[in-house]
């Protein structure tokens, strides 16, 4: 419907096939206040089978748990699904053992939906996803975030066991697509592979998982950047699929790697640190020239 605020806090619901909590509230500039719109908060809740679908102008999503047991259908949906044309911020949340059967992501942000005012500021920091699973690798991630992409930041997110048993396309961990509208920061979070979803149809396993995948344009002004600084992979993570970044995609930063040896992948100024350099030998190597192979010089 149409409000001007609303606020979940504390609340428990379970074996929904709805959504849990359903605050997907008119985002129309001239409802309230102007061009204020609807506010909406949904903090310090357990969800267990249902998930969390809300859009408003300025959406807060923190402290909340969401999990499924291995004995529940799991929704197929998002998780948590937030859209808002002005500010999202979705933190400390944990989401665990999620079967997603019909989605693209587990956290879904879709950013600058008012043409009026697409700015889409957001911050999704400190959440952990563990043993989730998604049966569309190929579009979206387990941390997604799209549309018109005001100033984001990405950091602090744990994503663990998340990916297909087995799976010939891996998971996307984190993946930013759509319009720049502002920079964009993804930094700090740790993704590992695993043995992924305990209840998994796929059966036991390591999961095929990768890392982070820029998508994003920079936009009509041409004039935003994505900042990817460290971020920490686990050793069942292939270095070519720790990064991804499409050719067509606005400039990057460019990458340190420091994996057994260089990614097959690179772009020319990437740089390789030898974890066990050799005395009075070199301390790693840079790319010369870019692509899939890349060509490397000491």
């Amino acid at each position: 419907g149409q409000v001007d605020g609303v606020w979940f806090d504390q609340c428990y619901v379970h074996d929904n096939s709805n959504p849990g909590i359903n605050a997907n509230c008119s985002v129309d500039p001239t409802m309230f206040h102007g061009t204020e719109g609807a506010k909406i908060w949904i903090t310090n809740c357990l969800l267990e089978g249902c998930y969390i679908l809300a859009g408003g102008r300025t959406v807060v999503v923190a402290n909340n748990v969401l999990r499924c047991s291995a004995t529940q259908a799991a929704t197929g949906a998002d998780s948590i699904n937030v859209g808002s044309s002005e500010c999202i911020t979705v933190v400390n949340n944990i989401i665990e053992n999620w079967y997603a059967t019909a989605s693209t992501s587990l956290i879904h942000i879709g950013l600058g939906d008012d043409a009026n005012n697409a700015r889409g500021s957001c911050v999704v920091a400190n959440n952990i996803v563990r043993n989730c699973r998604l049966t569309n690798t190929t579009v979206g991630g387990t941390i997604y975030i799209e549309s018109n992409i005001g100033p984001t930041s990405v950091f602090g997110n744990i994503i663990s066991g998340c990916g297909v048993v087995g799976g010939a396309t891996p998971q996307r961990s984190i993946v930013i697509g759509g319009s720049l509208t502002g920079h964009v920061s993804v930094w700090g979070n740790t993704i590992t592979g695993g043995t992924g979803y305990y209840g998994n149809p796929d059966g036991a396993g390591t999961v095929n998982v990768e890392g982070v995948r820029i998508l994003a344009s920079a936009g009509a002004s041409g004039a935003y950047d994505v900042h990817v600084g460290e971020n920490y992979f686990g050793p069942d993570v292939p270095e070519a699929q720790r990064y991804v970044f499409d050719p067509a995609a606005l400039p990057v930063n460019k990458q340190v790697y420091r994996g057994a040896a260089p990614p097959v992948a690179a772009r020319v100024g990437d740089v390789w640190v030898d974890p066990a350099p050799a005395s009075q030998g070199f301390i790693g190597q840079v790319c010369t020239t870019g692509g899939n192979p890349a060509t490397w010089k000491s």
